[in-house]
């Protein structure tokens, strides 16, 4: 069974308080397994002045969903944060399914896509804007092609990695 200790420093005068919230409802605080700092303020408890930590949610400034995945022949993830699943639409068009929901459909996506061929085609990875139900909180859309001087043609990539931030 895992302990909690609380440990104060003998030359220190600081006071560390843990106050329960205004509510019935009970609330539960993981700490990640690791030795970085979560929160550190400047010690009247308003101003934040560090926050470090891979386990960490800062808001805006960390991806809310990512995926790495193998977009030819049976599609496979090959890592992923919030993303539950990778729906095949098609040559070169899949649906990117969020484990959990975006707060709204404001967000920002980015994507990239390559052959596992050596050669200097110029790939194209773009949000399938065509498509009505392109982004929803849960799902955004994606095709990947490439393009050669004035055509354009939807391909099957390797390597795919697409990247979600904000609320």
């Amino acid at each position: 069974m895992s302990k909690v200790k609380i440990q104060g420093n003998a030359s220190g005068t600081g006071v560390v308080t843990l106050t329960a919230p205004n509510t019935n409802t009970d609330r539960t605080i993981t700490l990640p397994d690791s030795t970085s700092t979560l929160l550190e303020t400047n010690g009247n408890g308003s101003s934040l002045t560090s926050l470090t930590g891979s386990q960490v949610d800062s808001g805006q400034t960390t991806a809310k969903a990512w995926v790495n995945f193998n977009g030819t022949g049976t599609v496979a993830i090959r890592d992923s944060y919030n993303v539950s699943s990778i729906t095949d639409n098609g040559t070169g068009d899949y649906t990117v399914n969020f484990t959990n929901d975006m707060a709204n459909t404001d967000y920002s996506m980015i994507a990239q896509a390559c052959r596992a061929t050596g050669d200097t085609v110029n790939q194209v990875y773009r949000d399938a804007n065509e498509h009505p139900t392109s982004r929803t909180t849960g799902l955004t859309r994606v095709v990947s092609g490439y393009s050669y001087s004035a055509s354009d043609a939807l391909e099957d990539m390797s390597h795919i990695s697409v990247q979600v931030f904000g609320d």
